[in-house]
């Protein structure tokens, strides 16, 4: 695994939007947005100023993988345009938008189309895992999705069928029972159940087991749903190798691409950085730099 410094940020480009990892620019077509991966550390609580090493290009590699040559493929419906040196072809300003220049660019910005964003994270489950687990089904209580999960299931259990647990972006603890968020955005969450089960077909014929997965979408003005940001990266889902995972332990496996970071300092944040691009290379099935030079440059 090589040393990936920082690229230089973008300037002279109007930001639109800013995520926990992500910056959205105005280009000169109205209809598209470039985003950019970025190196900030993304919590559960919201944007950090810390550093990630290298979090850029591995989630930007991952994003272009599953899009472009995974769930594309499977006809799930995503808001790429153009990614890898077509950026520069579909703009030009973005070979030299500022005096530094930017021949990097492309290997953490993709085109998307402009669309209407949903306020909701569909959280997608394939296993009994996570807060649905530890914090309503082992307690005996009530979830908040209105979900009726039977009785007797332990923790990792398979589910009969995926479940949704849909969480609002704005207000992080107002909850959507299922039926209201699927009546509210059928297609939108038909999509994400479709990338889900495409994604875990794939990683399952690679040795790999999807138990987890958080997805955005939005829609245009026809009402036509398109999955949208990062997907399928260590910080949305919980993927684990099959060899790793013992159901009959009845324990979490152990996640790749996750580690704890209690304290956010300089070599934790490095190692950190450095476990999202070991999970990246995995997942794609090569070195970060080779996939960049085969599908990026």
């Amino acid at each position: 695994m090589g040393t990936y410094e920082s690229l230089p940020l973008v300037s002279n480009l109007p930001k639109i939007n800013q995520g926990r990892g992500w910056d959205l620019y105005g280009l000169s077509d109205p209809e598209t947005l470039l985003l950019v991966a970025t190196e900030r550390l993304k919590t559960r609580w919201g944007q950090s100023e810390s550093i990630v090493p290298g979090q850029d290009q591995a989630f930007l590699a991952l994003t272009v993988y599953w899009l472009a040559l995974v769930l594309g493929k499977f006809g799930i419906p995503h808001h790429m345009l153009s990614y890898g040196r077509k950026i520069y072809e579909d703009f030009p300003e973005l070979l030299y938008n500022s005096a530094e220049g930017y021949a990097n660019l492309h290997r953490r910005a993709i085109v998307v189309r402009k669309l209407e964003t949903v306020p909701i994270y569909f959280n997608q489950r394939i296993f009994l895992v996570g807060s649905l687990y530890n914090d309503y089904y082992k307690k005996g209580l009530p979830d908040p999705y209105g979900l009726k999960l039977s009785v007797g299931l332990s923790l990792m259990s398979e589910l009969p069928e995926p479940v949704l647990t849909a969480v609002s972006k704005s207000r992080p603890k107002k909850y959507w029972e299922e039926d209201k968020a699927i009546v509210e955005h059928l297609h939108g969450s038909s999509l994400t159940n479709e990338a889900l089960l495409a994604a875990r077909a794939h990683l399952n014929s690679k040795g790999f087991e999807l138990a987890t997965s958080k997805f955005e979408v939005g829609k245009d003005t026809r009402g036509k749903y398109y999955l949208v940001g990062e997907v399928l990266n260590p910080t949305s889902s919980r993927i684990c190798r099959i060899s790793e995972f013992k159901r009959e332990a009845k324990v979490e496996p152990p996640w790749m691409g996750r580690k704890p970071l209690d304290i956010p300092s300089g070599e934790g944040l490095r190692e950190l950085g450095r476990t999202y691009i070991e999970f990246a290379e995995e997942i794609i099935g090569m070195p970060l730099r080779q996939f960049q030079r085969t599908y990026l440059d």
